[in-house]
């Protein structure tokens, strides 16, 4: 439900999005299911293998002319793109695993054009230490008001967060936001 709310924060289909961490390309293949051309980004080649096979298997063509999904090696502090190339820019948990989020999110402002939109889901400010070690996360979380701090630092306005209770009681996870802006015009 919060892969949806995210995606109908992006973008009218036609426009270009970059998936910042795809991973797997679940995401990217969501995406592109909306009539989205996709350029999905991450720092593991194996990752983006298993993209490529998972998209390819429901019937994408990737990297062929006219695709719907590219797939590009980088990272999120320093993203393959040019500046303005894509409409929108998205990283769904991602940000908690980046060395430098604030730069992070000031590559995704880079690339979008003017107009254009950055979305970011991620964890709340939390205390799950569990995460560390099981998943490898390096930032438990993030205030709103630093997401708000950074989004604006980057460039970025009419800046939105949206909290989300953690979704399974039974197991210690956080919450959620939701963040989105807009690129000056």
């Amino acid at each position: 439900a919060l892969r949806a709310r995210a995606i109908a924060h992006l973008a009218p289909p036609g426009w270009t999005v970059c998936d910042v961490g795809t991973g797997t390309g679940i995401l990217a293949k969501e995406v592109a299911r909306l009539g989205l051309r996709v350029i999905a980004v991450d720092h593991s080649p194996r990752m983006l293998e298993a993209a490529r096979s998972s998209l390819e298997s429901e019937g994408y063509a990737v990297e062929a002319a006219g695709s719907a999904v590219e797939l590009r090696l980088g990272e999120a502090q320093a993203l393959p793109l040019a500046d303005g190339e894509v409409n929108a820019a998205l990283a769904h948990m991602v940000l908690h695993y980046v060395p430098q989020p604030a730069e992070a999110l000031r590559e995704m402002a880079r690339v979008v054009k003017p107009g254009g939109v950055v979305v970011v889901v991620d964890f709340v400010r939390h205390e799950a230490e569990w995460m560390r070690e099981e998943l490898g996360v390096l930032w438990l979380g993030f205030p709103a008001d630093e997401i708000v701090r950074w989004l604006g630092d980057a460039g970025l306005e009419a800046i939105r967060v949206e909290h989300f209770a953690s979704p399974s009681p039974a197991r210690d996870l956080p919450g959620t936001f939701l963040a989105s802006a807009r690129k000056p015009a």
